[in-house]
């Protein structure tokens, strides 16, 4: 089915309205019926169907994050000002609500790992100290 432009902007702003879609700090981000419900109420208000719905943010989502990753790959390049990648996809900053859905989150093992360099404890170290102990 081909989407008109203003169709799938109208259809971004629905989808953005309904944060359990997309965001996991919402309380229905884990109820499924919830999310059925909310995918009917926009079939219904756009005059489509729920797989043709899903099937469309899907790619949106997908063209999005290769239109992010052009840019911040731009940006870390080096190149000066006027090179820099500046999307021209009609519905790039209509999908900016979701920037933080693909940043990458340290775990806690990095985090661990981190915090022992900087304190400069590694657990050779620890095993040292613990043998200078015993003798």
């Amino acid at each position: 089915m081909e989407w008109p432009d203003c169709k799938s902007l109208e259809l971004i702003q629905l989808y953005r309205e309904k944060r359990s879609f997309w965001d996991p700090l919402d309380k229905n981000y884990k109820i499924n019926e919830k999310k059925f419900d909310d995918w009917e109420e926009i079939a219904t208000k756009l005059n489509t169907n729920v797989t043709n719905n899903k099937k469309k943010i899907e790619s949106l989502q997908g063209s999005y994050h290769r239109e992010r990753q052009r840019q911040d790959t731009s940006h870390r390049s080096g190149a000066g000002t006027d090179d820099l990648c500046q999307s021209k996809w009609f519905a790039f900053n209509e999908m900016q609500f979701l920037k933080d859905k693909y940043k990458p989150r340290q775990t806690k093992g990095l985090t661990n790992i981190l915090n022992k360099i900087r304190t400069g404890l590694t657990d050779l170290d620890t095993e040292k100290s613990g043998m200078a102990d015993l003798k």
